[in-house]
């Protein structure tokens, strides 16, 4: 009982090429939504995760140190902020533990106590806030100058501005600045895995 089936198919080369470009793209389009919907998935929930757990962390150094010295400052994992990364202490968690701390700190940053900080301007030595960065924080001469941020001590009686950064330039020997450092964000990236058999 050897039976044989046979088919005839009747096709012209337009009809072909267009039912495999057919074929090709409803295949990929399957690719893309099985695939992605697994990193839209994973990205919402470590998405959540770190706003409702994780936030980045900043702090300011213990130790003093001179501008030729702040990039190489912060702890493992973490590094020199620019103002713009710590303006806003709302979005960030102080680290405590690594971080200069006063009897009244709490869970947050101390006031009064600065520390050199980047400035996103290009590599400069003058002595005006917001643009002296010890050429790029590479220099520690008494002839060059840097940036530093504080918190500031505040009259609360005035009912002035509460948590306005305060920033000053001081010549980059100086070695009474501490180094406001914050932590490396990590990115995540999903990528289809492609298996070959």
């Amino acid at each position: 009982m050897n039976t044989k089936v046979r088919i005839r198919v009747y096709y012209d080369r337009q009809s072909l090429g267009f039912a495999i470009i057919s074929f090709l793209l409803i295949l990929l389009y399957l690719i893309i939504l099985a695939f992605g919907q697994r990193g839209v998935n994973a990205a919402t929930f470590q998405t959540s995760q770190t706003i409702s757990t994780n936030m980045q962390q900043f702090y300011l150094t213990k130790q003093a140190f001179p501008g030729g010295e702040a990039l190489t400052a912060c702890a493992t994992g973490y590094h020199m902020a620019s103002l713009w990364e710590i303006l806003d202490t709302s979005n960030l968690r102080y680290n405590t533990t690594l971080g200069f701390t006063r009897d009244d700190s709490g869970q947050g940053p101390v006031i009064g106590a600065g520390g050199w900080v980047r400035t996103g301007f290009s590599n400069d030595t003058s002595n005006t806030p917001g643009k002296g960065n010890c050429d790029g924080w590479a220099s520690s001469d008494s002839g060059d100058y840097g940036t530093a941020a504080y918190l500031p001590y505040l009259d609360w009686t005035t009912g002035g501005d509460i948590g306005v950064w305060k920033t000053e330039t001081d010549q980059c020997n100086a070695s009474w600045w501490s180094v406001w450092c914050v932590e490396n964000v990590g990115y995540t990236i999903y990528l289809p895995i492609v298996l070959r058999h």
